[in-house]
């Protein structure tokens, strides 16, 4: 090269002298497969001007002046390989997408949640009315026919008891008339007792035991008019006890009636109502005529009970009745009436 003339090329023939080798940069480590591999170096590059051949020359005493080798600086619009470490894309993306996914479900079922069940619940404005599925009517079952429920028949009171041995009594079929009555108390009682001197009969008729009131509506067909029915009807037993006493003079029936407990009389009333029986045929009660009677008299029997009687002409009939602790007595002799209270234990 012409010293005089710097921009001279060189002649090919001239040797040129050629920068030194440039020492070797150790590789990096291998970065994970992740990381992107930062961008080459920048090439040294050699470049001769005025200045860097008259800075050799006088470097060199006059030599051959050498090119002076130039390092570019990388590109300004790369990131650093730092950066580009931290930019690189981290894993887990399916895993993402995995979350996204079911987010996306939870959402949809919720919204169709929202729809099935609280949209019908909110819309209340006009609510279609629903018809009633039409059935056709289910005929009833025919109802079985039960039996008829009886009640049960109130067992009857029994007849006060005179003491007499069980089934000694014997049952006297009457009528509803004063004569029948008579007649077959008389036709029986004819039959005197084994033993003792009174028997025991059961008044009844084709329906059974009769009661006393209707024995006494029979035997004084005035016992209606004066209240006598309605007096043995509400505070006694409907049984009775029917008996005849035997003595010398004859056959004097009796009658015991017992008060009801369930429905006591008053006994301060009852004696001036039995007086009723004073004024009645009661010369019915003997089975043959008595004779002409006395007067009613009031007499006292055993100092302790009080009852009222009438002697009759008949030798041995009197017609007495009286109130005798629970008992009315009704008799046609004054023997007749001390044996029912000797057996009534009274």
């Amino acid at each position: 090269m012409d010293p005089l003339n710097p921009l001279t090329p060189p002649t090919p023939s001239q040797p040129q002298n050629l920068p030194p080798t440039p020492p070797t940069i150790p590789p990096r480590p291998q970065q994970a497969s992740n990381l992107v591999p930062p961008p080459p170096a920048a090439p040294d590059v050699r470049v001769r001007t005025m200045e860097s051949d008259a800075a050799s020359a006088k470097s060199s005493g006059g030599g051959e002046p050498e090119p002076q080798f130039v390092t570019f600086p990388a590109p300004t619009g790369a990131p650093a390989p730092e950066a580009m470490e931290l930019a690189a894309p981290q894993g887990g993306g399916g895993s993402k997408a995995l979350i996204w996914l079911i987010a996306l479900i939870i959402v949809l079922g919720a919204a169709w949640g929202a729809y099935a069940y609280l949209w019908p619940m909110l819309n209340l404005t006009n609510p279609s009315p629903v018809a009633p599925a039409e059935q056709a009517p289910v005929p009833a079952a025919p109802a079985e026919p039960q039996p008829a429920v009886v009640p049960a028949a109130a067992a009857p009171a029994p007849a006060p008891s005179l003491g007499l041995p069980p089934g000694s009594a014997t049952t006297v079929v009457i009528d509803t008339t004063p004569t029948g009555i008579i007649a077959a108390l008389a036709k029986e009682a004819a039959t005197e007792p084994e033993e003792g001197d009174v028997r025991e009969f059961v008044l009844s008729d084709t329906a059974g035991p009769v009661s006393f009131t209707t024995f006494l509506g029979a035997l004084l067909p005035e016992a209606q008019k004066t209240g006598l029915i309605d007096l043995f009807s509400n505070g006694f037993s409907p049984r009775f006890a029917s008996y005849a006493f035997y003595d010398e003079k004859g056959i004097w029936p009796g009658y015991v009636i017992e008060m009801d407990p369930a429905r006591m009389p008053n006994v301060a009333t009852l004696a001036p109502s039995l007086q009723k029986l004073e004024s009645s045929s009661y010369a019915n009660f003997f089975l043959s005529t008595p004779g002409t009677p006395d007067i009613f008299r009031t007499g006292q029997v055993k100092s302790a009970y009080v009852n009222r009687f009438v002697p009759l002409s008949q030798p041995g009939a009197s017609f007495n009745y009286g109130i005798f602790g629970k008992y009315v007595i009704i008799n046609t002799s004054y023997g007749g009436l001390l044996k029912a209270l000797d057996m009534l234990k009274l």
